[in-house]
């Protein structure tokens, strides 16, 4: 059961990886819920939940990665702080 668990740990590993194969890693995915996208620019990757709302997209909220995979997390635009 540890080997397995190590397994799947392993699977999950980003660190290793850049901005666009965190991207096509999420991409492959099946569990994502409706509405998630991605996009790659600024050098960042961006990770949002679109609502629509009477044919009106707004961002309910959103993971930004930075190259160094920093995130910054925001929901209903403010920004989660970051737990100590």
């Amino acid at each position: 059961m540890d080997m397995l668990e190590q397994l799947f740990s392993e699977s999950d590993d980003i660190s290793g990886l850049t901005l666009a194969e965190i991207q096509s890693k999420l991409q492959a995915e099946t569990t994502i819920p409706e509405g998630y996208c991605m996009t790659l620019m600024y050098s960042k990757l961006f990770i949002y939940l679109l609502n629509v709302t009477d044919d009106v997209p707004r961002i309910a909220a959103s993971i930004t990665v930075d190259k160094d995979l920093t995130a910054i997390v925001s929901v209903d635009q403010k920004v989660v702080s970051k737990s100590t």
